[in-house]
């Protein structure tokens, strides 16, 4: 049953519409003329009048908007908010008395909307005698356009009262206003008091899987029934439920915190937090689905140290966090479970190492895909610190001390910090010798130590004048012992440390290191770890001294051997070593180091470039005695530096280790190296074909010098049965070009370019065996020896090649391309793989083409075919029989609706087991495309036709192709092939003229104002005939087929089936049979 619904809003006298409301009434009518427009047909309405009707109904919206008349008694106003789902049902339950307002909920302020009802009043000249509001509720509040309205701001509405009757009534229909928490009971007493009237409202769910009773009242209403002008059995469908969104945190209290919020604790040091609790829930979403979740920070007393942070998993939710504000933002539409499975996974973190203990307080909101926002929900986590211990380091290794030093300085640079402790009161700080010491060992504090900050006056220690601590101790035997007031701090105690000294009284000191070791208390129970000063007592060392010999000079692949025979001597000296152990690192930068065994030193990394030595100062020099230098490779040449670094390891005395650093020049002179050629293995071409030399067929030829750099060198290719071609001579000199002799000089990367598209042209007519000689001259370049030359020769095969004709016509059966093919000219007998290509295919779908083979398990040939290369590859190592029989069992194939006519080139190509490569047959295949019926497809089930208004007879025929571009001198025939009367008539639905539009214009038919056709007939039951032009194609055909209208020109037709049938002819011989068309059957009712 075909069915047309045209909405329509009714603007009755008891609607008042603001300015957003009259947006709506003119967004529905545009949406719903273009469904009244569908059943219309060409005869119906001009576009003047339709632009007419569309300008009548706005004018009438207008006029009601600016012109509202009163209603009669009582006074009733209802408030609708246009944010609830389906909001037009509610409004359609009003009764038909009452004035009712949509308001904007998004732009709408309450004082607007106390505006709009002032205005409602005016124009009514008398009071409101109630107020029905329709809106979303939560606990305790319920929303009038951007407000949330509490019992905080209940009071505010005293507006009202001057506007309201004396026994006024307010109804408040919203979830869960009135809830047993007492906050509804507040609000409803505070409304009745700020306005004079007597308020009702909802105490449970509102709407859908709720009901539409408003079990509370305000203390003055307690003996007053709650009558709403509204229908509320009209209601029994409304699938809405007027209610903001809410969140639980914790909606079992688990954590403590009560209602909505949940608490919790986080401990610095610990990864994160939970803010949520496993049960997080989320009700009364519009839908149910949510559109974002806002989680607020609201007191990031740490800053870039806090974080927030969810876990989305796959769903359809993103999150942002901004550590300026503290807001972590989930995004994106996703299912109530969803959010509430990500929400439950949010954490908190403090990397601080010094957290602010304060609480912090973390808001959560959610937005569901109405727009609307829950009330807040409230996550507090409490904060806690942990004491760290203070940190001291002594940097800068060992300290050094000599004969008659004094006191010195223990660590200048020593550092003291402590990221929580704002001072070291009660603290304590141990400075203790751990081992070397005697009784001439001591330690003590500088007077005016860093920079004068430290000084000392008796047992007291002062910074900068204030008293930081006092101390006692400081022998070998007694620890010097600091203890702190509230005045010591990481800068102070630091600036102490630093001032502390060390002394050795003895005339001559033991030499042992001695070690000292300090300790710090922060007095709030943390202890820093031990940390030792190590002080070093010894002689002062004296430096080492190398000797080596002057530059060395050899030439291009020679090596030098360093000895005490060849007067270039290498060796070492320390006059206070002894026998102290020393080492020496020996290193070039272009070559090996070898030492010779057998010396007793201990040898590291040898044969290489840097070689370690390690030993006496006689068993280094026996090692360095006979060490070899050999250029990196045989043919570098250049400057290169030998350096050799000895370490005396601080043997021995004091001042630490020293050393000596010397170098020696190396001079390699170069020696011309010969040129070098990369060439293929033999190649195959056939009788009168070109064989390209190139990378692409990787058989590219190619010519290097190791030294000729950017150097002209000469290159001379010839062959004996044909001419040779070069790629290309830019920048070149060369003659012979196009002969069988080329002569080629320049740079070899210009050279190499020539080659790479170098053509073979074997003489006209020839087959057989050809050389190619290649001979390279450097010229001299580059270095001593003079001019070097390479050569190679590549054979190459010249071999017939089998020309075949077929041909294949469009949906005959594929047809071989070479059945009489014959494989020879294969020494060793066996082929690897051939390749069978169509050369050069026209279709634009290249998989309609295919070439296939007749393979056997007996042969060991696999096949595959690229479409989109049109190549068919024969793989497998077999015999030349049995690839000759695979060979002629190809055929072609084309399973093309419309094939390109064009002859295709079809080119087999086999390749040996030596690696000769050939064509040895083309195929010349001739295709012949054939005329496609069209196809025209009327989907759908039987349809009724009820009444006289014209009915479209299929609005989902489908009209096709596949091989006329245009349906020119073709018909599209309409007609009764059953059951039609004298009173059916068939027409055409005109829908306009613009794009993908019919219309008509006389006996004329045209889509999107371009002529397609003309047409006849269609009265008294005869056919409806259309002759096309060359503007007719299958996509405006299957839009008129879609136009086609039937109707009865009498109140009480004959009441039987008609068969209607389509018939398209596509001009070029092709006929879609009515047979084949479908059918579609109305019965009159």
């Amino acid at each position: 049953m075909l069915k047309t619904i045209l909405n329509l809003f009714k603007l009755e006298n008891r609607v008042v519409l603001d300015a957003a409301a009259a947006g709506h009434i003119a967004d529905h009518h545009d949406r719903h003329q273009e469904a009244y427009h569908a059943t219309e047909t060409y005869s119906d309405h001009t576009a003047g009048d339709q632009k007419e009707h569309i300008g009548e109904s706005v004018a009438r919206a207008a006029a009601l908007l600016s012109s509202p008349q009163a209603s009669a008694e009582p006074t009733d106003v209802v408030l609708v908010s246009d944010s609830l789902p389906e909001y037009q049902t509610l409004v359609a339950a009003v009764r038909p008395e009452a004035i009712v307002i949509v308001y904007d909920a998004d732009k709408d302020s309450a004082a607007n909307i106390i505006d709009k009802i002032t205005q409602v009043s005016e124009a009514a000249g008398k009071p409101i005698d109630s107020v029905t509001v329709l809106s979303h509720g939560d606990e305790g509040s319920f929303q009038l356009g951007t407000d949330t309205v509490t019992s905080d701001n209940a009071g505010t509405f005293g507006t009202l009262e001057h506007l309201l009757s004396d026994d006024a009534h307010i109804y408040i229909f919203g979830c869960n206003v009135s809830d047993a928490s007492g906050k509804g009971q507040a609000l409803l007493d505070t409304l009745a008091t700020a306005t004079g009237a007597k308020v009702f409202a909802s105490d449970d769910a509102t709407g859908n899987g709720g009901d539409w009773v408003l079990e509370a009242s305000s203390q003055n209403a307690a003996n007053t029934s709650a009558e709403p002008p509204i229908d509320t059995g009209k209601l029994a469908e409304y699938s809405g439920r007027l209610a903001n969104p809410s969140i639980d945190l914790d909606a079992n209290d688990s954590s403590g915190a009560t209602g909505s919020d949940f608490k919790t604790s986080f401990t610095e040091g610990q990864e994160t937090v939970g803010i949520t609790d496993t049960d997080l829930t989320i009700k009364d979403a519009q839908n149910g689905i949510i559109k974002s979740t806002t989680i607020t920070l609201t007191n990031p007393t740490d800053r870039s140290a806090e974080a927030l942070v969810a876990d989305t998993g796959n769903f359809n939710i993103k999150q942002t966090y901004n550590a300026a504000t503290g807001v972590l933002t989930l995004e994106g539409l996703d299912t109530v479970e969803h959010y509430q499975t990500v929400l439950r996974t949010v954490q908190y973190s403090n990397t601080s190492e010094d957290p602010v203990t304060q609480e912090r307080v973390i808001t959560f909101t959610v937005q569901d895909s109405g727009g609307n926002t829950s009330a807040v929900a409230t996550s507090r986590v409490a904060v806690n610190a942990v004491n760290n211990a203070p940190v001291v380091t002594l940097p800068g290794g060992g300290l050094p001390y000599g004969d008659d030093a004094g006191v010195v300085l223990l660590n200048k640079n020593a550092f003291v910090s402590d990221v929580d402790s704002r001072d070291f009161n009660g603290g304590v700080m141990t400075v203790k010798f751990t081992s070397g010491a005697d009784t001439y060992d001591k330690i003590s504090i500088q007077n005016g130590g860093d920079g004068g900050k430290i000084t000392v006056s008796g047992n007291e220690v002062l910074y900068q004048g204030q008293v930081i601590a006092t101390f006692s101790g400081g022998t070998s035997s007694v620890p010097l012992s600091f203890t702190l007031n509230d005045h010591a701090n990481p800068v102070t105690v630091q600036s102490l440390v630093r001032s502390l000294t060390y002394e050795n009284t003895a005339t001559i000191p033991t030499q042992v290191n001695r070690k000292v070791e300090v300790v710090v208390t922060d007095g709030d129970g943390g202890t820093s770890t031990p940390v030792t000063q190590e002080i070093s007592l010894n002689s002062v060392n004296d430096a080492p001294v190398n000797t080596v010999p002057g530059i060395q000079t050899i030439l291009e692949g020679q090596s030098i051997t360093f000895s005490k025979d060849n007067g270039t001597t290498i060796a070492i000296w320390d006059v206070d070593a002894s026998t102290g152990t020393l080492q020496v690192n020996v290193n070039v930068i272009h070559g090996t180091l070898t030492v010779a065994d057998g010396s007793g030193a201990t040898v590291t990394n040898n044969n290489s470039l840097s070689v370690s030595i390690v030993g006496t100062v006689d068993q280094i020099n026996a090692a360095l005695n006979g060490i070899t230098y050999q250029p990196s490779t045989t043919d570098w040449y250049g400057d290169d530096t030998l350096t050799i670094t000895t370490d005396d390891q601080g043997n021995t005395g004091s001042g630490g280790a020293k050393r000596d650093t010397d170098t020696v020049g190396i001079k390699v002179l170069a020696l011309n190296d010969a040129p070098i050629h990369s060439v293929p293995t033999g190649q195959t071409t056939s009788v009168d074909t070109d064989l390209v030399f190139s990378n692409v067929n990787s058989n590219r030829i190619t010519v290097g010098d190791p030294d000729a750099g950017a150097s002209a060198i000469q290159v001379t290719l010839s062959v004996g049965h044909g001419t040779l071609s070069l790629g290309t001579v830019a920048d070149l000199t060369v003659s012979g070009n196009n002969t069988a002799s080329v002569t080629i000089t320049g740079e070899i990367s210009k050279i190499n370019q020539a080659l790479d598209g170098m053509k073979y042209k074997p003489s006209s007519g020839w087959n057989g065996t050809d050389s190619m000689k290649v001979v390279t001259d450097d010229k001299g370049n580059t270095g001593q020896g003079g001019a070097k030359t390479a050569e190679n020769t590549i054979d190459i095969a010249v071999v017939p090649k089998t020309p075949f004709n077929a041909g294949f016509t469009e949906g005959d059966s594929p047809v071989k391309i070479a059945d009489q093919l014959t494989v020879g000219g294969v020494t060793s007998g066996l082929l690897t793989s051939a390749k069978i290509t169509i050369t050069n295919s026209a279709e634009t779908d290249k998989s309609v083409e295919s070439l296939v083979a007749v393979t056997t398990s007996q042969f060991n040939i696999k096949q595959s075919y690229n479409s989109a290369t049109g190549v068919l590859t024969l793989e497998g190592i077999d015999t030349v029989e049995h690839y000759q029989e695979v060979l002629r069992s190809i055929t072609y194939n084309n399973t093309s609706g419309n094939p390109n006519p064009l002859s295709r080139v079809i080119n087999v190509q086999i390749t040996a087991t030596d690696g000769t490569v050939r064509d040895i047959a083309a195929t010349t295949l001739t295709v012949k495309a054939v005329n496609n019926s069209p196809v025209l497809t009327l989907p759908g089930e039987d349809v009724d036709y009820i009444g006289t208004d014209p009915m479209i007879v299929n609005e989902n025929a489908f009209a096709s192709d596949v091989d006329s571009v245009n349906f020119d001198t073709g018909t599209l025939t309409v007609s009764f092939k059953s059951g039609g009367t004298a009173t059916d008539q068939l027409s055409i639905r005109s829908e306009g003229t613009g794009t993908g539009q019919i219309s008509i214009s006389g006996n004329q038919v045209s889509y999107g104002g371009t002529v397609i056709g003309t047409f006849s007939g269609g009265t008294g039951g005869t056919s409806l005939v259309f002759n096309l032009n060359a503007n007719a194609n299958e996509v405006n055909v299957q839009a008129l087929a879609r136009c086609i209208t039937y109707t009865n020109t009498i109140r009480n037709p004959v009441m039987q089936e008609r068969e209607i049938q389509f018939v398209l002819t596509d001009g070029d011989g092709g006929t879609q049979h009515a047979s084949d068309s479908g059918h579609q059957c109305s019965g009159l009712q």
